[in-house]
Parts: structure tokens; sequence; C-alpha cells
């Protein structure tokens, strides 16, 4: 293959716990850069991008391997070959062979506190020592502890653990002693499989591990007191309760602030019981520490919305790892702890307000330059389907505002909504916040809205707060009717929860009163809405009044890919939708598969693409306004283009006009572009390819030429370039043919074929073409004679003459 070009693999076997796979690839050709061997899971590998390619190696004139095994039981890696990963364009083929094979590992059985020293040596067939090298190692846990500890002594190894199979560079814990000193220990307790076998891999140096077996000794402490505790004879690790955090809170928005003092070495919060730092409370990573005489002192403060609620018998746990005695340590070295805990106010507030859960109702604060407020607001139990809608409106002095959760208790499957217990502050007025921030379930009825003024200003602030439960409206088929009431911004929620990926979508809007609305689609998925980057935002669409606003999903073209912001929303299997404006009336509804596909009724409506549609062909949309509109947007689109080729460059003084042609090549792409035909699912086909090439064909130039690079024919997007099918032979969009109920017709026998007919004798060739073409040939003959006869006359006789003239001076004798 060329230079860049990558070919694709998938391995279809799945390994034993004790095997990892092995790739290797030879590079056959040393003329031609070498190539690279990309390798993910479960997914096409990618060379050089990050979230896809897992694992990788170059090959350059020689071979490269990759020992590969990560993920649950059931992943399966692919391997992608790359040409010239060097960069450096070379121009030949390039050659390679790849092999996968599995490898049965040699695996060291590790049993409770008995160390195992690496190298660990292994007699050869030539009966010689070899150290083993990367090492492995598996532990089975008894079932009768509540954690166990994995403590790996090395100055420059890694280890990674992982349950259940054997990998190589990756597990769900880790313990890196280049970072720790020489000494790391991993606590398995959250996620402690009891009666399960752990894998280790360990790579680097010489080293020393260790796994032990605990039962967590407790200790129950009070919470809003300071007590001693004093040391733990059998374990290095245990636990403090502070029990009745709920009981003795005063105010739900105070958090809550954890110190201890003594020999400790780490220390971490949990909720409930003991466990690893994978299931800390959010934010108790906040830790700050100080070195003293008597120890080191560790602060936890903990926010009120990752407290337990008021109605929950619960705790909160301190996970503590005492300093480990060494002999150096003097014999007196007190190991006691001393635990100080109490709520503390974090959130500065001038006069705290309590409202009910509707409004708008005004507000006062004077002055304006110390005016933040903090309301409480009631909103009964909120569920999956709720929005918390929060408007702060006629303001005469800029704020912004912050809407808080209230202490509740942690949703343990929902890592995203544990992980905020604000939202940002809100500058436009206007915020809300659906189950991807509240957590849903019931978990609380209340929520805090916090409105801050941003400037100094000794007048009276007053502002109008509006703090609403609204619920996310199912779409139908059927137009509903709907109202963005207030002079400012409003907002109306729906949802459509039955998206099929297999057929055509369409979203209808109609704006019957007011400017117009703005639409946000949203995934279901709050994962999907995480990130920064503009897969993870949502779209946004604008409707103006007496046009119809189609938020359409017509092509297969748009599933699976991350490179835009549309594909990741729409390959979600529910989608939410946010209406915005003011003072607005509009109605919505969804559109569905043979709803979408319909013949044209009315041409006299289609003035621009009337005579350039194909009338026996069904059309994407859904009425004949809606093909007013797009022939509407086909005509501006056509009148752009012709421009474009008349002026393919700025210079306007080299504008040439183009031919009647070109411009009705231009016009039939138009409204090929604008209509597109249908499949049988309701899809949007692309506008064929051979409309482009007629286009480029006709103009003379092409789309890249003209400044329309986005229309170029080279594009894979056009139809009719290529036909993919599937292992049926079938095409992936149009299907297979249907095939005719009942019995199968009989084939009807072919008549014989006619005897053939004679061949003409020469006399009948006469008056054929043969003969004609004789006399042509003749014909030609002599006029090439009579020619050749001129030019011999010329050249020996006049030519001579007519310079012997010119050399005397005059007409010459007469021979």
């Amino acid at each position: 293959f060329q230079t860049n070009e990558s070919r694709f693999f998938e391995t279809r076997v799945l390994p034993k716990e004790n095997q990892l796979y092995k790739f290797t690839v030879y590079d056959m050709g040393e003329d031609y850069g070498g190539v690279r061997l990309s390798i993910n899971d479960n997914k096409i590998a990618l060379p050089g991008v990050a979230c896809a390619e897992q694992a990788f190696c170059v090959a350059n004139g020689n071979s490269c391997s990759i020992l590969y095994r990560r993920g649950n039981s059931a992943s399966i890696p692919r391997a992608t070959v790359t040409g010239d990963p060097l960069g450096k364009r070379y121009f030949g083929d390039h050659h390679f062979f790849l092999e996968s094979t599995l490898v049965d590992l040699d695996i060291v059985e590790l049993s409770s506190e008995i160390s195992s020293v690496s190298p660990v040596l292994k007699a050869t067939t030539e009966n010689c020592l070899k150290p083993v090298a990367p090492q492995y190692y598996r532990y089975t846990t008894s079932g009768t502890s509540d954690f166990i500890v994995i403590r790996l002594v090395a100055v420059s190894a890694h280890a990674w653990i992982n349950l259940g199979h054997v990998t190589h560079g990756w597990g769900e814990w880790h313990c890196d002693g280049r970072k720790s000193g020489g000494v790391c220990e991993t606590v398995i307790a959250c996620k402690l499989s009891k009666s399960s076998t752990y894998y280790i891999h360990v790579e680097g140096s010489s080293h020393e591990i260790t796994v032990f077996e605990h039962t967590i000794e407790t200790a129950d402490v009070k919470f809003g007191t300071s007590q001693l505790v004093p040391k733990f004879a059998t374990s290095p690790y245990y636990a403090i309760h502070l029990n009745d955090v709920a009981a003795v809170q005063s105010d739900s928005m105070k958090s809550a602030r954890i110190k201890l003092t003594g020999q400790v070495l780490e220390t971490w919060v949990t909720s409930k019981k003991f466990g690893d730092q994978t299931c800390r409370i959010p934010q108790s990573q906040d830790v700050f520490r100080a070195d003293s005489v008597s120890g080191n002192a560790f602060t936890h403060l903990i926010p009120a919305c990752h407290l337990p609620a008021a109605s929950v018998a619960d705790s909160l746990v301190v996970n503590v790892l005492r300093k480990f005695h060494r002999p150096s340590d003097p014999s007196c070295l007190n190991y006691d702890v001393t635990v100080n805990s109490e709520f503390v106010e974090t959130v500065k507030v001038g006069t705290q307000f309590t409202g009910a859960g509707n409004g708008p109702y005004t507000v006062r604060r004077n002055p304006a330059s110390e005016a933040t407020s903090l309301h409480k607001v009631f909103l009964g139990g909120l569920t999956d389907n709720d929005v918390v809608f929060t408007r702060v409106s006629s303001s005469n002095v800029p704020v912004n505002h912050t809407v808080w959760k209230p202490n509740y208790v942690l949703a343990p499957n929902n890592s995203l909504c544990s992980a905020n217990c604000f939202s940002p502050k809100q500058a436009q007025g206007v915020s809300w916040f659906d189950v991807c921030w509240h957590c849903g379930g019931g978990s609380y009825d209340t929520v805090y809205v916090e409105v801050a003024a941003t400037e100094k200003s000794d007048v009276t602030l007053v502002y109008n707060l509006e703090v609403v439960k609204r619920s996310y409206v199912p779409l139908s088929s059927t137009w509903s009717n709907h109202e963005l009431r207030a002079s400012t911004r409003d907002l109306q929620f729906f949802k459509y929860d039955n998206f099929d990926r297999n057929v055509g979508n369409s979203f209808e809007i109609m704006v019957t009163s007011g400017l117009g609305v703005e639409v946000e689609v949203y995934p279901t998925d709050c994962h999907r809405r995480e990130g920064e980057d503009i897969a993870s935002q949502p779209i946004t669409y604008r409707c103006f009044p007496n046009q119809l606003c189609d938020i359409s999903f017509p092509k297969r073209s748009n599933f699976g890919s991350k490179s835009t912001k549309e594909s990741i929303i729409w390959s979600d299997d529910a989608l939410r939708f946010v209406v915005k404006g003011y003072n607005t009336n509009f109605q919505i509804r969804t559109r569905t598969k043979e709803e979408l596909c319909n013949p044209i009724t009315d041409y006299s409506l289609m003035p621009t693409c009337s005579s350039h549609l194909r009338k026996e062909e069904k059309a994407w949309g859904t009425s004949n306004s809606t093909w007013s509109a797009q022939d509407l947007w086909a005509s501006d689109f056509a009148s752009r283009l012709v421009e474009a080729f008349t002026c393919p460059v700025a210079d306007s003084c080299k504008c040439i006009p183009i031919s009647d042609a070109c411009t009705q090549a231009i016009n039939s792409f138009a409204c090929e572009y604008a209509f597109g035909t249908c499949s049988s699912d309701g899809f949007r086909l692309n506008a064929r390819l051979s409309y482009c090439s007629e286009v480029e064909g006709i103009c003379g130039a092409s789309f890249t030429e003209v400044g329309f690079g986005w229309l170029d024919c080279r594009h894979a997007y056009y139809s009719g370039q290529v036909v993919l099918t599937d292992k049926d032979n079938c095409d992936v969009i149009e299907g297979c043919p249907s095939i005719p109920e009942g019995p199968t017709p009989t084939p009807t026998p072919s008549p014989p074929p006619p005897k053939p007919t004679p061949a003409p004798s020469q006399e009948e060739e006469d008056d054929t073409g043969i003969s004609l073409a004789v006399k042509l040939g003749i014909v030609l003959g002599v006029l090439a004679i009579l020619i050749l006869v001129g030019l011999i006359f010329y050249f020996g006789v006049v030519s001579p003459r007519l310079a012997f003239q010119n050399a005397m001076g005059g007409e010459g004798y007469e021979v």
C-alpha cells in the first residue's frame, strides 16, 4: 500500500485468564519509511490519535512487537498498520507482514503476607538460570477479609492490578514505586471481590511484592467533638466513624471540617463504611497537611451537598493509614490520633430568605454593594424528568446567581451527578439544571439560590426571583402548542425517548407569533455533556416566524462519528430539546420514516427547481410549504454558485460570463442538493455525483477553484460514487430488492437461435461499403498524383526562371 495509507485488522480469538495478545509487524522493505502498528480496544485504531491508539510501535526495515491486553475479558483488540510513519513522504509501495498470537505467561502465585522477590530465575532448556521479566503475579482472596493491601518495594518499578485476568501495562489499580520513595501500597476495599483472583503485572527494576488481607478495626466518635483515638495493634489501617452527622447539623448550607493530628501517613473520607480512595467522597481529597513535631495534621473540608440528609441515619468514615514503625523510631513514639469535627460556614450570605417554589417575587437588599442573599426554595422531590428553572430579572444593579444542592444521599452509581455541589455563576439571569446535575430519584426536595451584585453601588438592590420545577414534555407526531410568556428569556423543555436510528427523523417547529425561538438539542446521556470540546456542546438552531423550522436527521452518515458536535448527539437513543425565547408562541412535533418522503404535488410553487427535478422520484419533505422553502434555498444557492463560477477570483476585472449550459448545470445541481431523493427508510440521500461532475465538466472549473471546496466532486459523500453493500451483497441504503410472494413462476423456454445468414459472394460485394472504399481510394490517389506533378513543375521550371530574372534585373530572355 502507499504512503500514509492504512490497513485494518481484527482478532476474533478470546484469550484465557493467563494469556496476552502479541502483535508483531515485519517491514518487508527498507526504502520506503517503514510502517506503524497501532492497537486499540474494541474500536478501529487510529495512528497518533490519543483516544484511539492505546499502544504502538514502528518498524523500519525490521520488526516490532506489542504485548497487549486490558479492559474486561470480552475486549477484542484491533490493529492498524500505516505506511510511512516517519513522515518522509516516500512514493513507493509498502509491504509488511502482520502476525498475531496468544502468549501463555508464567505467573507466580502469591500467598498472604509472604513476600516474593524479583527477578525470578527460570531454568532454560540448556539448564541455565535466566531472570523472568516482565513479572506477572496472581493472588486469590480468602473471602473473609474487609480489604487487601498490595505492597511494592522497588526504586523504579510500576505495578498494575486487575481483577479476573492478566493485563499488560494497564489495570484498574496501580502502584508506582518511582513516585513514593521506593515503597507504595494499594488498598482494594470498595470493589473488593471476595474469593476472586487478582492479577499483577510489574515492570521495571528488581522488587519485592507482598499481599496482606485485613479485617478493619474501627472507632466510634460523635460528630462535633474532639476525641483521642488510641493506636491499633494489628493493622496500620483503621476507620474512625463520625456518627450523627445529620442530627447535629444546625444549617444545611454549612460544610463539615474534620481535622486529624498524629502519626498519620495518609487519610481520606468515605460514606458509611471503610473504603479505598476510589470511593472517597467527592472533594474530600481537598486535604490540607501540616507537619509538626507531634506528627502530621490533616484537614478535610466536605461541602454541604456531600453530607448525609437529615432524614438518613448515616456516618462519615475517616480512613486512616498510620505511619509505619521503623527500627529507628523511638520506643516511646505515640501513635494515638486526635480527631476534631465541626460545621463551618463556607457560603457567605447576607440575609437568608425562604420562598415557595414559584414566583416571581421581589427581593430588596440595601446597600447593593453588600447584597448577597441566599434563598432557600422548596420544590418537592426532584425526579429524572424534572428541571430546576431559575430566573433573576428586573434587576437595577448587575447580578449573577449560583444554584446550590442541599445535602443529599450520594448516588453511588452516578459519579457525574455526585461530583458537583453547585453550579457555575450564571450571569445571563436564567439557568436550568436537569437530572445530570440534581441527580433525581427523590434525593432531595430543596435547592438554594445565591444572588450577588457584581458592581459596587449605594442604591438599594431590587430584583425579581423565580425558582420553579418544570418537566420535560414528550414529543409526538401531533402538533402541540406552547408559549414563552415572559418579557425576559423563558424556556420550555421537551424530550424524545423513541429515537430510532434505523429510520429518518425530523423535528418541526412553527413560530406562530413573536420574534422567533432558539432551540438547543442535547443527548440524554449525562456523560456526553461533561466535556469542554465541541462534541460535548449542544446543537443550536434558530427558528423564525411563519417559516417551518426543520431539525432533521435525514442521513445515515451522521451516526457513530465524534468528529462533529452533531454526530455525538444524534448517536444517543433519546434526545432533550430546550426552546428559548420571550413573548412567543410556537408549535412543535416529530415526523418519521414514510411521513418524510413524498411525491411533489404542486410544481408551480417551485419556479426554480420544477424543471430540474425527476418527477417520478419522491423528495425528502413533508408538504408543499417544505418544498417551497427548499426551492427558495436552491434559488439563492444557485445564484451564489453562478457568481462564484463567473468571478472565480477576487479581482472583478477578471469576471467572465458563463455559458447558458453552465448556468443550467448549476441550477440542476442546486436543486438536487436542496431536495435530495429518499431511501425506503426515510433517509435523505446525498446529492448524486453525476450532477457535480456535470457542473465541473461544463463550467470548466472545479468547486475548489471557485471557493466552494466543500462541494468538490472528489468528496466521498456524493451518492453514486461507490455502491456500499452488506454481506448479502445488498445496498446498505436501499436494502435487498423485495421478492414477490407466491409460487415461483416456471421459466419460459427460450426459442432456438436463428440460422446464420450466409456471407455474401465476391460479386455481391461490389455494391457494399468495401467497393466504395476502393473507389474513394482511387480518386484520392489521382488527386495526389496531380498535386505532385504541379509541385515538380513549379520547383523545376517556374521557380528557377523567376530566380534568373531577379538576378539579371529584368524580365530575362524568352526561350
